[in-house]
């Protein structure tokens, strides 16, 4: 026993990594398992003090050593911290020995919960993740996760963050969650719930270094987040979400310096997904005891304030920086001057820093294929159309890299080039349809996972392309992309089949490919088997096509004139069990609608007699808010202007919805005033200008309405009149005037009519909820609706609803939501228009790549595909 203490002191007393490789070349067989881990850890602390720590991994010979010892003392098992120790040596110095860490997972397994420290266990944790899948069965990583989530309250914030590292890097490659449910809902059940570790970490982020608060952000983003995306396992820890990302934007704010570029890369990446799957969940929070900026604002300030450093970013870094700002980029505060909040709107100058940091990288040929497809689509987010957007630099990543493109990074690149409106160069575009062919290709021969396309990412492509049209898209490509279509129609969900049937029948009107009527007939088979779940817009928008494309479908023809009942859930409006009230429609489960509809005709006569998705939208959000000051958009709109009501005060006048007015402008179906009134709105006036759009508006409000007192009723207003609020019946404006959908076209006689009426209903202390569909092409910069925002702008001030509270009413990925929400209030008389208008921003003149571009406003859009 002396002599392997001596043994043990001579290697703790080794100068040099070499003078360890010596003792253990001369004395291993003489080693027991201490003084195996002691040899083991000096290599891997020494190597890496000397610069390479995985250049050599551990001896053989010491592997050998401590592989018998281990397996000789199964029976008795190995002391767990030298278990623990040996494994991270293992991971730190790269080292593949199969034989030792099969003796060291069999030593460990069944012991965890009951012999290991929580230090011990994260060190496990961290080195199995660092060997990657394949080092440790799912059933040791579970048994593993769940003693670390029970020791969670005694471990150390490093272990914390190591663990939550580990679980989030074995969940990546694949190692977690092949019983499904998601690799978090594996690691809840486990008995390692990612709330309660969010929870503990947003508790105590002040012990935490930056280091460790980045590690826990990016790791809990990616299993929560991850799991948020797929619909699964999102509430019981939405909460908790919110709580770290609030703390880590915290700590970003207070000691962001301390923060390296890649750890502020990482922490604002996690922030971004871990408040995508909090979105909402403050909903129900006390308005006047929440006080604290919306998540998405926060974001937004933080990755304002990181622009500086973004042109020391890596590639990498960049990409995850720019998606946090396209996630933060709605989260803008409202300004009374109708300007954009300083830390609220982060695209402007991050997208600036971004440019500059991206030909940086682009001059260094340090940007990966993959890297500059992200890229693509996060300045097609942050800037739509602007043809500043670096498109050239990020072209050559993509030609450089083009065959290591996974799908979703051609769909990116594809999707991200239609929405700016600059096909690539001659070069990349060749690279771009010989990579995405060969994605066509494995997906036409049934290949499923990394190399093949899925129907989502089809569409997308079929869509880009006939945006883009040719020499971008040729015959080729859409030879191969109709095969893939014809192939997963049955898989395409309403928004797919309108994308793939209106890009092909462009397609084929340009001349690229020869038109396919099978393909046509098999999109429309497929469209009426799912009819159910098409809005107005994709319902319009594929039988147009369909009938541009030569399709002929007598059942699409009935369809389209055919009555519908549509039913909507409202889950946010639920009932107490006791409370339910069957015939208001709401029980324990939420509000549940009901309305009758039609399908608009091919000219879009009597569109009220569709629900378009604006609506439902707008009525998403405002079910979801159960106070006016519940709300960060709205708060700021009624606290952050001002109180211009000349009396009282505003908190107090706006701390529930009960006992307001509402109005309804072009209403339609009545979805939003439908449920404003359910909201707890005193009255509510549902109004449309359209015949038979009022017989069906008058029928939905009386099928649906509020329980008393509250009252909701249908009127006749025409934009326009002279009297609006005589036609409404009203003698004074209405607190709150709704309206979704109502700019669209090139009629501005009739949008000028309803500005006229809106000037008539907005009072001074009337809150504007606009929401609206994003539209594409000419329509989105040179049509009326951008006039219409510019004419709003003289006489409103206005800002957009961050995404994080749209919540259920936005689409998983932050990628494909179609719709915005406003909120404007009336300007005070006299006050000075700013010359950025609330709904415009310039582009500047700014060069891209030596091409000019004009100095022009265009509208302030939002995230959409």
């Amino acid at each position: 026993m002396s002599d392997a203490r001596a043994l043990n002191h001579e290697l703790l007393s080794a100068p040099s990594a070499g003078a360890v490789r010596a003792l253990v070349a001369v004395r291993a067989s003489s080693f027991n398992i201490v003084n195996c881990t002691t040899a083991a850890h000096r290599l891997a602390t020494l190597g890496a003090r000397d610069g390479g720590d995985a250049r050599d991994g551990l001896p053989a010979a010491l592997c050998a050593r401590a592989a018998a010892l281990v397996a000789r003392a199964a029976a008795g098992g190995a002391p767990a911290r030298n278990v623990a120790n040996l494994l991270w040596a293992l991971a730190k110095t790269g080292t593949r020995a199969p034989p030792l860490i099969a003796a060291l997972v069999r030593a460990a397994r069944g012991r965890l919960a009951a012999e290991f420290k929580p230090q011990e266990l994260s060190s496990t944790a961290w080195a199995l993740a660092r060997m990657g899948e394949g080092a440790a069965d799912e059933a040791f990583l579970l048994e593993l996760a769940g003693a670390l989530g029970a020791a969670l309250a005694a471990s150390t914030p490093q272990a914390i963050a190591n663990g939550a590292w580990a679980f989030a890097t074995l969940a990546t490659a694949g190692a977690l969650g092949g019983g499904g449910g998601g690799a978090a809902g594996a690691l809840e059940r486990a008995g390692y719930a990612p709330g309660a570790v969010a929870a503990a970490a947003a508790r105590r982020a002040a012990e935490f270094s930056p280091q460790e608060l980045a590690n826990v952000a990016w790791a809990l983003g990616k299993l929560v987040g991850a799991d948020a995306a797929a619909g699964a396992a999102r509430a019981p820890c939405a909460r908790d979400c919110g709580a770290l990302a609030d703390a880590v934007l915290a700590a970003l704010e207070a000691r962001g310096a301390q923060f390296a570029d890649q750890q502020l890369a990482n922490a604002l990446w996690g922030c971004a997904r871990l408040a995508h799957a909090a979105r909402g969940a403050r909903a129900d929070a006390d308005a006047d005891a929440a006080g604290a900026a919306p998540l998405g604002e926060r974001l937004g300030r933080a990755a304002a304030a990181c622009a500086p450093r973004l042109c020391r970013f890596r590639g990498v870094e960049l990409a995850m920086a720019a998606w946090a700002a396209v996630a933060a980029q709605a989260g803008v505060a409202y300004a009374p001057d109708g300007a954009a909040a300083p830390g609220g709107a982060p695209a402007s100058p991050f997208a600036r820093a971004l440019r500059a940091a991206v030909r940086g990288r682009a001059r260094e040929r340090s940007l990966s294929g993959s890297q500059g497809a992200q890229l693509l689509w996060a300045f097609a987010h942050l800037e739509g159309g602007a043809a500043v957007a670096p498109v050239r630099a990020l072209c050559a990543a993509l030609r450089r890299d083009a065959t290591a493109l996974a799908p979703l990074d051609l769909s990116n690149a594809w999707w991200a080039l239609a929405r700016i409106g600059r096909p690539p160069p001659p070069r990349a575009g060749r690279a771009l349809r010989k990579a995405t062919r060969r994605a066509l290709r494995a997906t036409q021969g049934g290949k499923s996972g990394g190399s093949a396309l899925s129907p989502q990412h089809v569409a997308t492509v079929v869509w880009a392309a006939a945006r883009l049209g040719p020499p971008t898209a040729d015959a080729r490509l859409c030879a191969l992309l109709a095969a893939g279509a014809a192939r997963a129609a049955r898989a395409f969900n309403a928004r797919d089949l309108a994308n793939a049937m209106s890009g092909f029948a462009a397609l084929w009107a340009a001349g690229v490919g020869a038109t396919r009527p099978t393909l046509a007939a098999a999109l429309a088979d497929a469209a009426l088997r799912r009819l159910d779940s098409f809005n107005a817009q994709e319902l319009l928008k594929f039988a147009g096509a369909h009938a541009r494309a030569g399709g002929r479908d007598e059942r699409l023809r009935e369809a389209m004139g055919a009555a519908r009942e549509l039913r909507f859930a409202f889950p946010a409006l639920r009932a107490p069990d006791e409370a339910a009230d069957a015939d208001a429609g709401i029980d324990a489960a939420g509000l549940c609608v009901t309305l009758a509809s039609r399908a608009p005709g091919r000219h879009l006569k009597h569109t009220g007699v569709a629900a378009w998705e604006a609506s439902v939208t707008l009525s998403q959000w405002l079910s979801s808010q159960p106070a006016p000051l519940s709300s960060g958009a709205l708060r700021g709109a009624l606290l952050g202007g001002g109180d211009r009501t000349g009396g009282g005060d505003a908190r107090a006048l706006w701390r529930q919805w009960a006992g307001t007015t509402a109005v309804e402008l072009g209403a339609g179906l009545g979805l939003p005033s439908i449920v404003a009134a359910h909201r707890g709105c005193a009255l509510v006036i549902a109004t449309d200008g359209d015949g038979p759009t009022l017989e069906l508006l008058r029928h939905n409000c009386a099928r649906n309405a509020p329980p008393l007192p509250a009252v909701l009723r249908a009127a006749e207003l025409r934009w326009g009149i002279a009297d609006a609020l005589g036609a409404c019946g009203l003698e004074q404006p209405p607190d709150v005037l709704l309206a979704a959908d109502v700019v669209y076209g090139h009629a501005e006689p009739t949008w000028r009519a309803l500005l006229d009426s809106m000037l008539q209903l907005a009072g001074a202390r009337t809150l504007v909820l606009q929401a609206q569909v994003q539209r594409f092409g000419r329509e989105a910069t040179d049509g009326c609706e951008p006039r219409f925002r510019a004419m709003l702008a003289e006489h409103f001030m206005a800002a957009q609803v961050p995404p994080d509270e749209l919540g259920a009413c936005m689409v998983a990925d932050l990628a494909r939501t179609n719709c915005t929400v406003h909120v404007l209030r009336r300007r005070a008389a006299g006050a000075r228009v700013p010359r950025a208008l609330a709904f415009t921003r310039p582009c500047g003149d700014e060069r891209a790549d030596g091409e000019a571009s004009a100095r022009v406003k265009r509208p302030r859009l939002a995230r959409v595909l």
